[in-house]
């Protein structure tokens, strides 16, 4: 087939709007009728040169479906195209690679195969056939097509590369090197090559060759420190330390200020136990500008996980703080000097850096993390939720932020915020356990605005997980006792909780309570009194009074109001007052 005349053909088609998305959107039933048509259009019986004709108007036809991704019916017609001329490799070149990108591979295989068969001079039958065989994971035929590409076909050399890299996947690693040396020969010294040669050595434990390989670029390019840094760290880590240090100075007689090199030095300082001369060229090469700022926070994260040795974390904060005057507005610097900070229990200071970190770059979870947990702990609640909601910008599917932003809602009584945000973190919660949380809170949040039931039904789903959970047995209890509802569950979960707690002054409030609001005053007095001695709470010491005055004790139950009254933090300060002042319980 000529293959000029196709390309003619085909250009006319497009040209003339043939190829178009109008074929594409035509129904399968016309399609058919017109594939059989052009395959119908000449008799089966003609002469060879009519065939060859026909077989390379239906030849390009079935292009037209290749263009359009329709392969089925582009196989059918170039089928058809070589069966009327079975000579032609370019048909059969082009059904191999049709079935080659429907990904069926072993049909595509003897198309390929008898393509380069007809003709062993086209190049790209041969890197057709070594694809099939790569998906095929024949290897081993992979390295012959491209032997066979290299003796054959004039200007491939550049294959060498793809014959390597198979023979590679056969772990051959002697004809590996042979083949990545040939390209090496023909198109010059290559850092790719180089270092692809080396991980071959390291892999078979010729430490030698791996080096002999690296001092090639370091000799070919002496004013390129990258090579002479390489070579001296992959020395360095084979405790070379002085032919390190010998690669680095020789390159320091034409680089003196090179920072990278420098700080290659000092790691080789430190190993020798030259601690004072480490130190000075370390900080040399941190205030340089031209070492990058993730080179110097490598060193810092190695500071950072010698937490044990006080004196290494001092140096590190010390270099760390250099970062932060070089590089003052990167992310990087900023937040690993927030790490040597809240390392010292700076915290709040640390703070300040990590939020500079995420002005910077706000799209780091970790450090979010950090801000709000310091938040927490200083319990800053508005800064929670400011915070929280800022992370929630750049990580709008992390459940546990909503957590925090719901529970610093919460607290600051901003209850419906409080549940939109517990609600929209708890359907993305896919952890058991961070499901509970969220439907405990949830639980806090409905009784405050009322919704009894919601409120019970998120405590009872936290039970059924988890029926040991002090929180949701406390506030549940006590909540129903409040409410004076369901006074049964409330003490079962009051006993539970005693059994898990018996000497929390807090738990035993709630199960006293319980049994006041039960009328059983007698073992609620007995229960409150463990409570109140062993306790400062205002709220405890008035619970203990009420039950006193409950079994006619009403002198200790005013002594009781008084003191409440002097410890402060009474739910009701107007209700305690009534009750000192009328000498009465005032409910």
């Amino acid at each position: 087939m000529n293959i000029k005349r196709i390309a003619i053909v085909i250009g006319l088609l497009i040209a003339s709007g043939c190829v178009n998305y109008g074929i594409a959107q035509k129904s399968k039933k016309k399609k058919k009728k017109e594939e059989n048509k052009i395959i119908q259009e000449f008799p089966k019986n003609i002469s060879p040169e009519r065939s060859v004709d026909q077989a390379e108007y239906i030849f390009a036809e079935g292009i037209k479906h290749v263009i359009l991704e329709d392969y089925k019916k582009a196989l059918v017609l170039l089928e058809e195209s070589e069966r009327l001329n079975p000579d032609n490799p370019t048909t059969k070149f082009k059904i191999a690679q049709v079935y080659y990108d429907m990904e069926k591979y072993n049909e595509a295989l003897p198309y390929a195969v008898k393509a380069l068969q007809i003709d062993n001079s086209n190049i790209y039958y041969y890197l057709l056939l070594a694809d099939i065989h790569k998906a095929r994971k024949e290897y081993e035929q992979v390295v012959k097509v491209y032997k066979d590409l290299l003796d054959i076909v004039d200007g491939s050399e550049e294959y060498y590369f793809d014959l390597a890299s198979a023979y590679l996947h056969l772990s051959d690693y002697k004809n590996a090197i042979e083949a990545y040396n040939k390209a090496e020969g023909i198109f010059g010294l290559n850092e790719a090559v180089v270092r692809q040669k080396q991980r071959i050595y390291l892999n078979i434990n010729d430490l030698d060759a791996a080096l002999a390989e690296g001092q090639k670029l370091v000799d070919a390019f002496p004013s390129n420190s990258g090579y002479a840094v390489a070579q001296a760290q992959m020395l360095f880590s084979n405790d070379k330390f002085e032919e390190a240090e010998n690669v680095l100075s020789k390159l320091f007689e034409k680089l003196p200020n090179d920072p990278e090199a420098q700080l290659m030095l000092a790691k080789i300082y430190q190993k020798q136990g030259r601690t004072e001369e480490a130190d000075k060229l370390m900080e040399t090469a941190f205030l340089s500008n031209d070492l990058e700022v993730e080179n110097k926070l490598e060193v810092l994260r190695n500071y950072l996980q010698k937490e044990d040795d006080r004196v290494k974390t001092e140096k590190g904060k010390k270099l760390a703080e250099i970062v932060v005057k070089v590089h003052p507005e990167s992310d990087l610097s900023n937040g690993i000097y927030g790490d040597f900070l809240l390392y010292e229990g700076k915290k709040k200071e640390a703070r300040g850096y990590y939020l500079k970190s995420l002005k910077a770059n706000g799209d780091s979870y970790e450090i979010w993390q950090k801000v709000i947990n310091i938040d927490w702990e200083f319990q800053e609640f508005d800064s929670v939720v400011i915070h929280s909601e800022s992370a929630l910008e750049f990580f709008p599917n992390q459940a546990q932020l909503y957590l925090y932003n719901g529970t610093g809602n919460y607290v600051l009584q901003k209850y419906e915020e409080s549940m939109e945000s517990l609600e929209q973190g708890k359907m993305l919660a896919t952890d058991p356990d961070l499901k509970i949380q969220f439907n405990a809170q949830l639980g806090d949040v409905y009784y405050n605005l009322e919704e009894y039931d919601r409120s019970d039904d998120a405590f009872e789903d936290v039970l059924k997980q988890d029926p040991n959970n002090e929180h949701v047995l406390n506030n549940y209890g006590y909540f129903l006792s409040v409410r004076k509802e369901n006074l049964k569950r409330a003490k079962e979960l009051g006993e539970q909780l005693m059994k898990l707690a018996p000497n929390s002054p807090t738990y035993q409030d709630t199960y006293g309570w319980i049994l006041y609001v039960s009328g059983d005053y007698k073992n609620a007095v007995k229960i409150l009194e463990k409570a109140a001695n062993a306790s400062d709470n205002g709220t405890i010491v008035e619970h203990y009074g009420d039950a006193l005055f409950k079994i006619n004790k009403k002198d200790e139950a005013l002594i009781q109001w008084k003191k409440a009254k002097e410890l402060g933090g009474s739910e009701n300060e107007e209700l305690l007052d009534k009750k000192i002042n009328q000498k009465d319980l005032v409910e």
